[in-house]
Parts: C-alpha cells; sequence; structure tokens
C-alpha cells in the first residue's frame, strides 16, 4: 500500500498527529496511519476495504449546534461529511467528539483516486467554548448586579452592551436603545422627548448641549451631572478605551450627590469599578479575588486577601448563617442576593456595608460576585446632605427677599419669614390660603393670574413688577418672578421669589429727573454760548461803533452829532442792562431744583392776579378758570410759569378788545395733567410754533409797544421740562393764542 504515496507524504501521512485514513473512491479504507493505530485501537488487516463511514457502529451528528442520534438509514447518506461534528463510538476507546477533514482527490501510482481523511479531537474546542460562555454568563451576572446603568459604544460610537439599569435610567429613550445605534442618535431622541432638563427649550439651546455633550463623550476628562426633567439628578461617567470603545456608567445621585457610584468605569477590567467586589469560592468559602477598592476598603494586599476567608473578614461572623446565605444565593442562580453586614479591616476597625451578591450560572458553580457598598461612607454623604439641607433652609428663611411655593391655584405650600412677616402673619396662618387673598386690588390680582396662566412648559418662567400693601399700610413695589415646575409631564407647582425694588425704583427715578435737569442745564449753557456769542455782542458793537463816531467828531471838533451818538450809546448800555437782567433771571430758573408740593391750580391763578393786578386793571384783562385741579409741582416756578403766559396775553392784546383769557385743566387717560392757556390777543403765527420759545426771541421788534426782552416763553418752557412736562402752542386755535401744557401725574 505505501507505493501509492511517495516517501516524503507517506511520512507526513503516518507521524500526523490525528489519526488519518487513506480512502478510495468508493471510500473504503486503503490505509491507516501510526495515530489511528495508537488512539483508536485500529489494526490495518481489520479495518482494509471496509467503507470508512461503517466503521462506526453509531454516529452523533452535530447540526446547527444541536446534536441528534441519526438512525442506520441516514449513515448511508454519508454523514461524515467534511467539517461535520461527529461523536465517535468504538469498543476499544471511550467516546471522544471530533471533526473530519478531507483532502482532495489524489491518483495514486495504481491509477485509483484516493483522498486522506483526518480526524480532529473537539474536545478541546468545545471545552473552550464552555468556558467561554460560562465567562459571558458571568459577565451578565455581574452587569445585572449593577444597579447603575452601564453601556459600552463601539469606536464607530455604536451600541454594543448595555444593562436594565441603563434603560433605568433613560426610560423616554429605551425606544431608541437598540444594539447598533449610534450614540447621537439616541441623544438626539431623548432631546425631542424632554428628557434632559439642562438642555434647554429652545432649537439654539439644545443644540449647543448636544454640541457639547458629545465633545464630553468623545473626549471625557471628568464626570459631569445630567438633570432630567423628571427631577432625577444623573452622574455620568466616560472612559475612552485603547481601542477607541467607549464605556459608560450612569448613577443616580439625586439624594447622594456625592456618593461613589459601583462602577466608575468598567474599562476592560474590574479593577477599574471603583466599588469594592470580589468573587468567593462556594465552597470553601476563600476570597479569590477582591479589586482594588475592595483591597483598600480592607487595607490587605492582593496576596494576602486570597489567604482569608468570609469569616476572617466579617465582624461577629456566623458560620451558620454564612452557609445559609450561600446556599441561598446558589439556589437563586443569576438573582441578586442583598445582605447587611460588618466588614473587618486589617486594622481591627469595623464597618458597616451592604453586600450584592449572584452566583455564576451553570451546572456546576464554583463562584459567587460580590459588590459591596460602603454604608459609612453613604452615611458621613447622607450626613452632609442633611446638613447642607439645613443650612439650605437657614439660608432661604433669612433672605431678605419674599419665597412662596403654590399651587397652580395660588395655595400657598411654603412661605419663608420674610413674608410671614411684611404681612404680620404667623406661618400658620400662612400656609393653605391663596396668596391672592394678601393682594390688595383686585386688577392687580387679575395681573397675577394672567401671570400664571401664561406659564407653560415651553415658558416656564414668568417675572413682573406687583405692588403690594404691608402689615403697617405701607405700599411697596416688589419684583416677582414665577416658576412653574412639571411632575410627570404635568404642571405641579409655582415657585415664586420676589425682591422689594421700591427704593432702587425712587432712586432710579430720582437719577433719571437728575440726568434730565442735567440735559436740560446743558442746553442752557450752549444757548448762554449762543447769547453771549450773539445777542450780547449786538449792543456792544453799537457802543464801540458810536463811541467810535463819538471820538472821531471830538478829535474833528464837530459837536454837531455828539449828543446823537451819546443817546445811542446809553441806549444800548440800557438794552444790554435788561439783556443781562433777563438772562440772570432765566439762569436763575434754570438751575433751580424742582420742590414739589401739592396745591390747587386755583390758587395759583389767584397769587398771579396779585402780581398783575397793575396791568390787569389798566387793561380790563377777563381771567376765567374752568376748571380747578390739585397739582404736584414746584408752586413758585409754577406761578413764574403762568404768570408769564397771562402776561404776554394782556401785553399783546388786540387794540380794540379787552383782553379774555380762560384757562382749562383736565386729567388724561394716560396720567397726565393737562392745561390749556387761551387768551384773544393778536395771535402767532404757526411757522413760528418752535423759535418762540428760544431765548431772546421777539416776534415784535416795535418795543415802545411791546416792551420786553423775549425771554418770557422760554423761561416757561425750562419750567415746564424741569418738571417732565411740555408746552406747544395750538395752531389749529385761530381766535389768538392758546398754549398746551402737559405734567405727568407724579405720586405724592
Amino acid at each position: 500500500m505505501g507505493e501509492m504515496l511517495d516517501e516524503m507524504s507517506l511520512t507526513f501521512f503516518n507521524s500526523a498527529p490525528n489519526p488519518g485514513f487513506l480512502v478510495d473512491e468508493a471510500d473504503q479504507i486503503s490505509l491507516i496511519n501510526t495515530a489511528a493505530a495508537n488512539k483508536l485501537g485500529l489494526e490495518l488487516e481489520n479495518v482494509a476495504g471496509i467503507v470508512f463511514h461503517k466503521l462506526f457502529p453509531k454516529v452523533a451528528v452535530q447540526n446547527n449546534e444541536k446534536l441528534d442520534a441519526v438512525t442506520g438509514a441516514l449513515i448511508e447518506k454519508d454523514p461524515c461529511c467534511e467539517q461535520q461534528r461527529i461523536l465517535v463510538s468504538l469498543p476499544s476507546i471511550p467516546s471522544f467528539k471530533t471533526v473530519i477533514s478531507k483532502s482532495d482527490v489524489i491518483t495514486c501510482k495504481d491509477g485509483v483516486g484516493r483522498r486522506i481523511v483526518y480526524l480532529s479531537d473537539h474536545g478541546q474546542v468545545e471545552k473552550l467554548e464552555e468556558s467561554y460562555e460560562n465567562s459571558l454568563t458571568l459577565l451578565n451576572a455581574a452587569l445585572s448586579a449593577i444597579p447603575e446603568g452601564f453601556a459600552i459604544y463601539d469606536d464607530e460610537d455604536r451600541l454594543q452592551v448595555f444593562n436594565q439599569g441603563y434603560l433605568d435610567v433613560y426610560p423616554d429613550s429605551v425606544d431608541a436603545m437598540k444594539i447598533g445605534t449610534r450614540f447621537e442618535d439616541i441623544l438626539k431622541y431623548g432631546l425631542e422627548q424632554g428628557q434632559y432638563e439642562e438642555a434647554g427649550f429652545t432649537e439654539e439651546s439644545r443644540a449647543a448641549w448636544l454640541k457639547e455633550r458629545l465633545r464630553n463623550h468623545f473626549n471625557p476628562t471628568a464626570p459631569l451631572v445630567q438633570h432630567l426633567k423628571d427631577g432625577r439628578y444623573i452622574r455620568v461617567d466616560e472612559r475612552v478605551l485603547d481601542d477607541g470603545h467607549i464605556v459608560g456608567i450612569r448613577s443616580n445621585i439625586t439624594e447622594l450627590m456625592e456618593t461613589k457610584s459601583l462602577a466608575e468605569s468598567l474599562g476592560n477590567a474590574l479593577d477599574n469599578i471603583a466599588a469594592p467586589v470580589a468573587f468567593i469560592d462556594i465552597k470553601t468559602k476563600r476570597i479569590l479575588y477582591g479589586n482594588t477598592a475592595f483591597l483598600n476598603n480592607l487595607q490587605y494586599a492582593p496576596d494576602e486577601i486570597t489567604q482569608l476567608t468570609l469569616m476572617d473578614i466579617n465582624h461577629n461572623a456566623n458560620a451558620e448563617k454564612i452557609d445559609e446565605f450561600i446556599e441561598k444565593i446558589v439556589k437563586n442562580r443569576g438573582v441578586v442576593q442583598q445582605s447587611r453586614s460588618q466588614h473587618v479591616r486589617k486594622d481591627g476597625t469595623v464597618y458597616p456595608c451592604v453586600v450584592n451578591s449572584i452566583c455564576e450560572k451553570g451546572d456546576d458553580p464554583k463562584r459567587i460576585l460580590a459588590f459591596v457598598e460602603d454604608e459609612s461612607i453613604e452615611r458621613e454623604i447622607r450626613e452632609e446632605l442633611d446638613y447642607r439641607r439645613v443650612q439650605q433652609e437657614t439660608f432661604i428663611e433669612n433672605l431678605p427677599v419674599f419665597i412662596t411655593r403654590s399651587d397652580l391655584d395660588t395655595t400657598i405650600r411654603f412661605a419663608n419669614e420674610f413674608y410671614c412677616d411684611f404681612f404680620g402673619r404667623d406661618i400658620s396662618e400662612i400656609i393653605g390660603v391663596k396668596y391672592t387673598d394678601f393682594i390688595h386690588k383686585d386688577e392687580i390680582v387679575e395681573n397675577v393670574v394672567k401671570s400664571m396662566a401664561s406659564l407653560t412648559e415651553d415658558a416656564p418662567v414668568h417675572t413682573f413688577e406687583q405692588e403690594m400693601l404691608s402689615s403697617d399700610g405701607r405700599i411697596r413695589t416688589v419684583l416677582w418672578t414665577n416658576r412653574i415646575v412639571f411632575k410627570d409631564d404635568e404642571p405641579h407647582e409655582v415657585v415664586s421669589v420676589g425682591r422689594d425694588i421700591t427704593d432702587s425704583k425712587l432712586a432710579k427715578a430720582q437719577i433719571e429727573e437728575q440726568a434730565h435737569a442735567l440735559t436740560l442745564r446743558n442746553q442752557a449753557l450752549e444757548q448762554f454760548a449762543g447769547i453771549v456769542s450773539h445777542d450780547l455782542r449786538s449792543p456792544l458793537r453799537h457802543i464801540r461803533l458810536f463811541g467810535e463816531m463819538l471820538m472821531e467828531e471830538h478829535e474833528s471838533g464837530n459837536t454837531e452829532n455828539l449828543g446823537d451818538y451819546i443817546h445811542r450809546i446809553r441806549s444800548s448800555i440800557f438794552r444790554m442792562e435788561r439783556l443781562i437782567s433777563s438772562l440772570l433771571e432765566f439762569s436763575q430758573v434754570a438751575y433751580k431744583q424742582v420742590n414739589r408740593s401739592i396745591f390747587n391750580l386755583s390758587s395759583v391763578i389767584d397769587e398771579v392776579k396779585e402780581n398783575l393786578a397793575e396791568a390787569i386793571e389798566q387793561s380790563g384783562a377777563m381771567i376765567k378758570i374752568s376748571d380747578d385741579i390739585k397739582l404736584n409741582l414746584d408752586y413758585v416756578l409754577f406761578v413764574r410759569l403762568m404768570q408769564n403766559l397771562i402776561d404776554n396775553a394782556i401785553k399783546y392784546r388786540k387794540d380794540d378788545q379787552t383782553p379774555h383769557i380762560e384757562i382749562n385743566a383736565a386729567l388724561s387717560e394716560k396720567d397726565t395733567v393737562c392745561i390749556t392757556v387761551a387768551d384773544n390777543g393778536i395771535g402767532i403765527a404757526s411757522e413760528q410754533a418752535n423759535r418762540i420759545f428760544n431765548v431772546f426771541q421777539r416776534l415784535h421788534v416795535d418795543e415802545k409797544k411791546y416792551k420786553g426782552t423775549g425771554i418770557g416763553l422760554a423761561l416757561v418752557k425750562r419750567i415746564a421740562e424741569g418738571h417732565n412736562g411740555t408746552i406747544t402752542l395750538d395752531t389749529d386755535y385761530a381766535d389768538g393764542s392758546k398754549f398746551v401744557l402737559n405734567f405727568p401725574v407724579i405720586a405724592p
């Protein structure tokens, strides 16, 4: 038979480690190698000429990873095809699993086509597979034991592994959390559901949030905290591995903001988990492994911890109870079992802890995986949180602002001390009462109700000013900010914060009034500059001109015109004196501080009549006031204003008519006092309506008939503006002149 193969092929065939057969085209055995003889106990003279697959009386064939018994009829169909897994069962050896491999057909020297068939032992492969399955089961058990959300994304940022805790953290994104889904798409889905409170409610804010979140995801430098719409705070710990995978842990830190998560980052090994983790041998109760956190808690080195049992690390350990608990864990394998214990450190100190334990799956479990939560740290955090809560409550109680929490119908559920003191009520008299009951005006109540109705999930905040009446009768202006809080996607309550801005508003009004006065003074200075450069220069030019002419006449000995020149110089001097006096009068008014007081319009008119008694008597002027009204203005300045207007009405009268002056006053809907002064005089052309209020502007050059310097209406305008008011000429009035004054109503 050896002649059929060359010497090299025969040597290779005989030295092969796997059982080998040389079979012809009829599948009959022609030759076997040394491994077939030794491992299978076969002899060539007993198997030569036998059909290969009939060598095995009964074969189990593995199809689709499931072993089925095969009948003799099926054997005739060659179940021992290439790469088929079979169970070999011969009388001379124990059964073993194998895979059949066949070579291509080789034409031998005798002209017969043959091929080599090898049997490869598949037992080791299945052991490896079983070990892999056990490891996978253990990993799944470990993940299910972690209460935090855990997920792994591949180097293309697609979801590969996650646990139930991950789904529980983001219930609104469950539909998007599928294997292979990109992290960015999951985030966008959550944004559409309004899941992330800190992302805001506008497209711009959400786009900015998404960009920043992805930046932190791909380049994590520190844990971040997310605020979800249901009020929970979630700590996110992420790590980018060397192969580009991203591992993430989500921990609920709503009540324990600073507590350590069970696993800050798994990475690729349990050592990266921040929570203490250990493997326990079920039979011996010996600690097989403890991660870094576990070792640090107990103060042992890795080689020391493996020498200890559960009895060694549990304070006042009871062997019987430990056995009962392990039995329970094994009986409920795959289900987390929780127990409380007190662990003993190497230095003898004891600390309380909670142990979450789970048994690996399989028919013969060997180990228990235990996650340890140090309750002493939790207790410290709770105590710190309680301390901070007390601090916050104390801080809120002592803040000089109004703070309330109320139902949607304005029923108060909480109010701080500042709010209660303002109304002179005890907290027991505030809680359960609608805060609209403390508002003293119905129109303010209507505005508050409108503010409450305007609060929505898209616009949850509204700020407005409101008057409030204190228990001692003071009216204060408060700037309120209402924020609606949602719970389970439904409006739950309104948090209101108010700040007393009465003093700041008064200060602002004073600043605005001072700024207005400064503006007027600057304008007056500009006018002074114009007056000095123009109006006062005119009489000076006359004096200089006639002085030079007087000097020339004197030098020539001509005295004929001296008297006229001296008269003209005197007239210019008198005119300059009048201008300077008027200018002084104007400056006194322009820079005078407004001192408001309450008085009647009629009292001002009575005083004006006394001041102008002579002019009124000579002209026979008739002054009529149709409506009296209370004013909050500077009394002295307002007397000057009305006196100038009435004096002008008497001065610029028609030659053939007695002056009739009518004064009307009314309060407009815009909280403005409107006063009109109308006469039957010579009137003012409409094109002069603005010019007449300038300093030293005269429409009539005949000073013998209409005496004056042109400063009266300029003073009137300055006084009106000093009160934040206005004065205009009614150009539609045709029976003389009509001036319209408007002043804002200022509360006393």
